[in-house]
């Protein structure tokens, strides 16, 4: 092991104002490799996860460092070592590093670029503390937008106000508020931006403390509260409080030995409290729940493409599952854990079909579907490749192969998934939906197909299964009404379109069948704005699709959408035959090739549904 002084290669990178604690810790970890003598891989990775202990513990808040840290190790133990000898695996090793450190300087403008159509024009903003991401998603707001910013002091480092110097100097309109005043200025503003030191495995938000409390606050005055975060802030760790944090120390909020009685405090300057006395009793961040959030935004790429492939995967899924012949319910929880899978990790670094395959067979056992692991293997080889299970040898190396991938990317996934393997469908809303409605096989059979397209999109981790039922049954109800259908806005409205004559006295009203799913799940108003982002993200999902794979969609993309949707949400989906897309680094796909496409009316299996 050479003589390499880490801690004073991390200092001294981190001097550079552009770089985050992470990719500080990725470069410092990478000179660690160029000065190392290490002549296996084995000794490498120890001196490496040496040299990040060694960071952890002079650092003052590790977390956001330990993130880097393990992604950075990760990726050299899972690194193909194809090289010629172990001296070029480590310049190869060097030269991924740097590159990835250099890429990651990009996805700041990225989120910045996403987060852009989130802010309207004359938004009023909070902000809490300094955060890099967040500067440079206001600067560039502030290039086409009026835009003005409530930051807090964040005392006792007072980061805020070094935040509120910057956007000043600028020309953006700034007041610093006390951390105490939250509250009192809540009212004035439309949302709440902050950044992330760093996102845990429950979607929780580590950052500088007292983005906490901003929460809460911003929870209990029906403010939005976003979160920007980095795909490299992702973390593993799952707390459940504030002391489990890895910042936790015994000394944090401790109290103070007492003064003798009699002692004059005012005698001895000692005796005095500082700034700097209050900052070591305090913790530096704290921890905000997910359910305090309203959203998180992150990017690795163009979020069309990412969400392309995302639906192609969740074909190839409803493909495997069929093939193996599992019921509904198995490829429906296959298809949320794929989803939340990918909340955590990119695709770049696992493969679709392989995440796909992985839960198809967590599936198998969860819900008492039991398939082998190599019959799972084997119809994934058959998928992928386009041949036939029986034409493949019982010895295959393929499917050894396959296996291992699928067991390997199992691990990940109950990682990703916390061991939280529940998952509700709103299939089963439907059900019971249905059991109240009309006798409308029609109506049915279209609402159960838009409810399996749904899983193509976000929706299963974005809303409550009732909100994504209601809105598969009134896509349903509009397209079988035609032309003659109310619009969504009255369908979803708080209250009942007004009768042109009034029900006489002692007579009960007829049901509305237009509003039967909003009643039926009783939802308030809420829960009617999150209904109208619901059928829209859908109308968005149809409109981006080729009608030759979906007969119904004539008549899906020429439903109105609702205008009650949130006004700061971005459009979810764009036609990839769009100027534009050609900048995407994957080729693009022409209409006859997309995927994936539904059967008509949901009167066939969900076999012949997909390609």
């Amino acid at each position: 092991m050479s003589n390499f002084e880490i801690f004073e290669a991390y200092q001294r990178l981190l001097k550079n104002e552009q770089l985050s604690t992470p990719l500080v810790a990725i470069l410092a970890l990478t000179e660690m490799i160029e000065q190392s003598r290490a002549g296996t891989m084995f000794q490498l990775v120890k001196e490496l996860k040496d040299g990040a202990g060694e960071l952890n513990s002079k650092s003052p808040n590790s977390i956001s460092l330990n993130a880097g840290c393990e992604l950075f190790i990760e990726f050299i133990t899972l690194f193909p070592h194809a090289s010629a000898s172990f001296e070029d695996l480590k310049k190869e090793l060097i030269r991924q590093g740097r590159q990835y450190a250099e890429e990651a300087l990009t996805y700041r403008a990225k989120i910045a670029e996403l987060a852009f159509d989130f802010i309207k024009d004359d938004s009023v903003i909070l902000t809490h503390s300094y955060s890099r991401v967040v500067m440079q998603t206001l600067l560039m707001a502030h290039k086409r937008k009026r835009i003005s910013v409530f930051v807090t002091e964040a005392r006792p480092r007072g980061l805020g106000i070094k935040t509120a110097e910057e956007l000043q100097a600028v020309g953006i309109p700034c007041s610093v508020v006390l951390d105490s005043a939250v509250a009192y200025a809540i009212e004035k503003v439309d949302f709440v931006l902050v950044g992330s030191e760093a996102v845990v495995e429950s979607g929780g938000l580590i950052n500088a403390v007292g983005s906490n409390q901003m929460a809460i606050i911003a929870k209990a005055a029906n403010k939005p509260f976003y979160a920007l975060a980095e795909s490299y802030k992702f973390h593993r760790l799952f707390p459940l409080s504030q002391y489990d944090l890895p910042t936790q120390k015994t000394h944090l909020l401790s109290f103070t030995q007492p003064r003798q009685p009699g002692t004059n405090p005012t005698d001895s300057e000692s005796a005095k409290i500082t700034q700097e006395q209050i900052a070591q009793n305090n913790p530096d961040v704290d921890y905000t729940r997910s359910r305090a959030k309203t959203a998180i935004a992150v990017t690795d790429g163009p979020q069309d493409r990412f969400l392309y492939e995302l639906a192609r995967g969740v074909e190839f899924l409803f493909r495997l599952g069929t093939s193996l012949k599992l019921p509904s319910p198995a490829l429906f929880t296959a298809a949320t854990w794929f989803h939340r899978f990918y909340l955590r990790y990119s695709m770049p670094e696992f493969h679709r079909q392989d995440v796909a395959a992985s839960c198809i067979f967590l599936a198998t056992k969860t819900e008492e579907c039991g398939r082998k692991l190599r019959d799972v293997a084997k119809v994934y080889h058959s998928k992928a490749m386009g041949i036939d299970v029986m034409d493949i040898p019982s010895d295959s190396k393929d499917v050894d192969a396959l296996q291992a991938d699928i067991l390997l990317v199992e691990e990940y996934l109950l990682e990703a998934l916390c061991f939280d393997l529940t998952v509700e469908s709103p299939h089963a809303h439907l059900v019971d939906l249905f059991s109240v409605a009309p006798d409308d096989t029609i109506v049915q059979d279209y609402a159960w197909t838009i409810a399996h397209d749904s899983y193509r999109t976000p929706l299963c981790i974005l809303f409550k299964p009732q909100i994504i039922a209601a809105a598969c049954y009134i896509l349903a109800q509009c397209i079988v009404d035609g032309s003659n259908s109310l619009s969504l806005d009255a369908r979803i409205s708080n209250s009942a379109p007004s009768a042109s004559l009034p029900t006489p006295p002692r007579i009960a009203s007829s049901p509305d069948v237009s509003r039967l799913a909003v009643e039926y799940f009783a939802f308030n108003e809420r829960d009617l704005c999150t209904l109208g982002d619901a059928l829209s993200i859908l109308l968005e999902f149809y409109s981006a699709q080729d009608e030759t794979a979906y007969p119904y969609l004539a008549s899906v993309v020429s439903i109105r959408p609702p205008s009650s949707i949130s006004s700061i949400r971005r459009g979810f989906y764009t036609s990839f035959t769009q100027e534009g897309a050609g900048s995407h680094r994957h080729p693009v796909t022409t209409i006859s090739e997309r995927t994936p496409s539904s059967s008509h009316g949901g009167n066939t299996p969900i076999a012949d549904t997909l390609v």
